[in-house]
């Protein structure tokens, strides 16, 4: 029985997200529509390979999570209050840490995909491409799992009105935490989000802190400062 296998990447990814916390949690529940490319390499005939591609609107992207160093068998995904199995979850922290997204197809220029709505880092390796086939693909009645028992309908609303103030407080910085805190604004090491001594919570944004409390189906974000203290950049 054959147990190790060697995989050589087909491209890198070329994208605006080049940090973790960067990027959307599920890119299909993300307003944002960022552009992205693949960059397949010169070694394989990249011309033949894409040939006929472009007649599909979405792909399937495998790729190779290169940042991710350690893995455990249980992990605690976003919008869980409790430990998952990992093989029950979409964390990247897995045993082999193998990417699978769908993407929608932009364009093709030579060795270039271009795609948008991916949550996929710059850089990250590309193991192959499918073309997202609607028959075989989509599975009718398909069950939730565990996620069926978290409450879908909740919607977290982020008060930012006393934080605006702030003239480091930016547009692009409420987006980013209205984003991070509707999918989730439990405390969770990878998300950046930790309980404080006074039984508030925050939220690490760069060198930026939101200081949050939760009540039922709100957020309400109260204060924001930067990480060495100040309230000024």
């Amino acid at each position: 029985m054959t147990t190790d296998l060697v995989v050589r990447p087909i491209g890198f990814v070329r994208s605006v997200y080049h940090r973790k916390y960067e990027a959307p949690r599920q890119p299909g529940v993300d307003e944002r529509q960022d552009v992205a490319r693949i960059e397949l390499i010169d070694t394989i005939d990249a011309e033949q390979c894409v040939r006929d591609l472009m007649s599909f609107s979405h792909i399937w992207i495998i790729s190779w999570f290169d940042r991710v160093t350690t893995w455990k068998p249980m992990v605690l995904p976003p919008r869980s209050e409790k430990k998952r199995g990992v093989f029950a979850t979409r964390s990247p922290h897995r045993p082999n840490p193998i990417g699978l997204s769908v993407a929608r197809l932009v364009d093709i220029h030579g060795r270039t995909i271009q795609i948008d709505n991916t949550d996929l880092l710059d850089g990250t390796p590309v193991l192959d491409v499918k073309p997202y086939v609607p028959y075989a693909d989509m599975v009718t009645g398909a069950s939730n799992g565990w996620l069926a028992d978290i409450e879908e309908k909740v919607v977290f609303h982020v008060n930012t009105m006393a934080i605006r103030h702030r003239h480091f407080v930016t547009d692009e910085l409420i987006a980013h935490i209205e984003r991070t805190l509707s999918l989730d604004p439990n405390p969770h090491p990878y998300r950046r989000v930790s309980e404080r001594l006074d039984g508030r919570r925050e939220l690490a944004v760069r060198q930026y802190r939101f200081v949050f409390e939760v009540n039922d189906t709100q957020v309400n974000v109260i204060d924001a400062y930067l990480a060495d203290g100040s309230l000024t950049a």
